[in-house]
């Protein structure tokens, strides 16, 4: 049995078809109602919080744990039958994976190696129901620039297309000239909700003591 799992790795929000969770988790201990991981021997639970920014990916182990979790919420019905068929066999996963234009030459193969590269079966168990999968394979695409093609039809025939894709922790900018990705005209902007909320926050402190101080 082979399944196809579309995964996003955002720096704030992981997203899947069905799923959307924060990028972060804990280890060592789990959290009632919380979503639990159990992989290689450790523990690690789902949490509403912010880490560090990983410019590399693949630096550590950090998003193939939170690929665990997705992939264990998006197959949870097709595992749940394929146990009863074949508890022995591993579910056979394909990845669609994304990354950012300007780093997706550099970073292809490298991304799909982390990946793809771990050719055993894995086995961890989400929530108290057992998993075994294998990866067969991940395809990276370039971010934004995939998700135009849902609206292909409708921007074929443009002669320039600004395509923004905001983040919680990036603004990806791309330009699509006749349906064409300029190179010249991609970036990342560390302007994401993120660092809007922040700011604004400040702001309204900000505007709050002088607000307070003005009155006393």
């Amino acid at each position: 049995m082979s399944i196809v799992v579309a995964l996003d790795h955002g720096n704030r929000m992981m997203k899947t078809q069905r799923h959307v969770f924060h990028s972060s988790y804990m280890e060592g201990s789990s959290i009632a109602g919380g979503n639990v991981l159990k992989y290689n021997s450790k523990v690690y639970t789902l949490v509403d919080e912010i880490l560090p920014v990983l410019n590399d990916k693949t630096e550590d182990e950090r998003y193939f744990i939170l690929s665990l979790f997705a992939i264990g919420m998006e197959t949870e019905n097709e595992a749940t039958l394929f146990r009863k068929l074949t508890p022995h066999d591993p579910i056979k996963v394909e990845l669609l994976i994304g990354l950012p234009l300007q780093h997706y030459d550099t970073m292809k193969s490298k991304f799909e190696q982390y990946f793809s590269g771990r050719t055993d079966n894995i086995q961890f168990e989400l929530n108290g129901k057992p998993y075994n999968i294998r990866i067969i394979k991940a395809i990276a695409s370039p971010q934004a620039y995939a998700a135009t093609i849902t609206e292909y039809s409708q921007l074929k025939d443009s002669r320039i297309v600004n395509v923004v894709d905001v983040g919680g922790v990036t603004v990806d900018c791309l330009q699509l000239n006749k349906f064409k990705p300029n190179m010249a005209l991609c970036t990342s902007l560390y302007w994401g909700m993120n660092t809007f909320s922040s700011n604004r926050a400040a702001s309204v402190q900000t505007l709050l003591y002088l607000t307070l101080t003005f009155k006393l």
